[in-house]
């Protein structure tokens, strides 16, 4: 998933919604190695904008805030984008806005004063998420673009939507007519979920 990850110290929040895979091991381990933090796993979510994953109740214990890019016309029209570069919406543009107005500022989720490291992917839907979310003037702590955060490779079945996916695998002979489930079928051409 293309994403926006802050390494924080902030109050304790509520984490919000959490469905998805997990992110690249890699960030994770390094985000935890690099601020010294107790070894834990960072979930990534592919259906939410925001999840924040706490360690415990003490407010001084760093955070972990991951933000999704905003809606892209694949992403509103059901297409699986991975490496493909596709543009905010203009939805997506006022949805990252409004969050950064909610979420953004002293005191708040996401203190730029508190940060300690930001990892963004090359995408530039999470280029255009990051820089709307802190304007550069703001932005006080590392930042990191990194290939490790972006979305997985799609494959042949980039740019497709579900059906299109099912008919193409149930052309190519492949006996399986799937549900859009790439997690446990992969992607031809593409990656696969190492279980």
């Amino acid at each position: 998933m293309d994403v926006v990850i802050f390494c924080s110290l902030l109050a304790n929040f509520v984490g919000l919604s959490c469905r998805g895979r997990n992110s690249s091991p890699t960030v994770a381990k390094s985000m935890w190695r690099d601020a010294r933090w107790p070894v834990g796993a960072v979930a990534a979510t592919s259906r939410s904008v925001l999840m924040l994953l706490t360690s415990s109740i003490d407010a001084l214990t760093p955070r972990v805030i991951i933000f999704r890019h905003g809606e892209t016309e694949w992403a509103k029209s059901g297409r699986f984008t991975g490496s493909t570069e596709i543009e905010l919406t203009q939805v997506g543009v006022a949805q990252v806005s409004s969050a950064a107005a909610r979420l953004v500022g002293a005191g708040r989720l996401l203190d730029p004063f508190r940060l300690v490291h930001v990892f963004v992917s090359p995408r530039v839907r999470a280029v255009k998420t990051f820089e709307l979310l802190l304007p550069a003037s703001g932005v006080v702590a590392e930042v990191t673009y990194t290939e490790d955060i972006t979305k997985w490779g799609y494959g042949d079945y980039e740019g497709l939507k579900d059906e299109e996916i099912r008919l193409l695998s149930k052309k190519r002979g492949l006996g399986v007519e799937r549900e859009g489930d790439i997690w446990s079928g992969g992607c031809e051409g593409g990656e696969y979920v190492v279980t």
